[in-house]
């Protein structure tokens, strides 16, 4: 399963390149002089901070939601109930070492790359074993495309 979700990450960056790359037909990137997104380097961390302009996270669709806590199954085949924190399936990212992510937003149009663990996945609901404080806003749309900005991919 985690080889077809580290494909599904690859064909998401993939598809999402155009949408990052164009702006209203205009060519954008270091070239153009139009940059649609920042990066600051997070001090002892390869992670880095992503703060898009307004524009760009209204073409890349970002979306955001908080971490919940819900009353869970245990475990996936339903032994029992726990609270759990929980985001939407979607906000998950691998990394090609195989890590799990998740973007959150600490600030308005600023995404950074959260570790997580990941308990199991039900549905559209990812159940969290180790993550960011309940309440925390994360991306649910637009993963590939902050991932791909945190990376110079489509710049």
């Amino acid at each position: 399963m985690q080889g077809i979700n580290r494909w599904l990450v690859v064909v998401l960056l993939t598809a999402a390149l155009p949408a990052v790359a164009q702006a209203g037909g205009k060519s954008i990137g270091k070239d153009s002089g139009i940059v649609p997104a920042q990066l600051e380097a997070i001090a002892g961390s390869d992670v880095k901070k992503v703060t898009f302009t307004a524009d760009a996270a209204k073409r890349t669709g970002v979306e955001l939601r908080a971490v919940e806590e819900k009353q869970v199954p245990a475990t996936r085949r339903g032994s029992g109930t726990v609270a759990r924190k929980v985001v939407p399936y979607s906000s998950l990212i691998y990394t090609p070492d195989g890590r799990e992510w998740i973007y959150t937003s600490p600030a308005n149009l600023t995404y950074v790359r959260h570790p997580i663990k990941v308990a199991y996945i039900k549905g559209d609901m990812m159940v969290l074993a180790e993550g960011p404080d309940v309440g925390t806003q994360v991306v649910t749309t637009g993963v590939a495309e902050v991932y791909g900005a945190e990376h110079g991919l489509g710049h």
